[in-house]
Parts: structure tokens; sequence; C-alpha cells
């Protein structure tokens, strides 16, 4: 097990009542499966983008001690 450092903006953050957080995931956790994990049924309700120490990453990313992960909810517009 390892840490990673997740932040939540617009919906997601709503969702969540946090900004950030601490998680602990298992070894070859990628970070659609942590998405998925955290949002459960909620996830399917969005498609989102992932980024990973400050970089967008493909959803079979896998993570690491210490990363930081960001998921990107759609932008709204108006």
């Amino acid at each position: 097990m390892f840490d990673v450092h997740v932040q939540y903006f617009a919906v997601l953050r709503e969702k969540m009542g946090v900004p950030s957080q601490i998680v602990s995931c298992a070894s070859g956790t990628t970070v659609d499966a942590l998405y998925h994990h955290l949002f459960g049924a909620f996830a399917h309700q969005f498609t989102v983008s992932y980024a990973v120490n400050r970089m967008q990453v493909p959803k079979d990313t896998v993570l690491e001690a210490g990363d930081d992960v960001v998921f990107l909810p759609p932008m709204g517009g108006g």
C-alpha cells in the first residue's frame, strides 16, 4: 500500500465535500480504478480526464507512491 494526494474540482469537490485528501492505494492501481473506487456509481455520470503530477494521462496509468492525482470533470460554459 502507498499514498497519493487527490484533488477535486467543481462537481467532484461538491460530491466529496473536501478539496483534497490523501488516499491509500494498492500496488498496480490505475488512475481510472481509483476514480471508480472513490466515486462508485456516481463515477458513471461524467466523463472525466485524469492528470497525474500535472500531466494529463490515459486512464490505464498506474499510480505510484506520492503521486498528485487530479480528476478533471467536464467544463461548463455559458
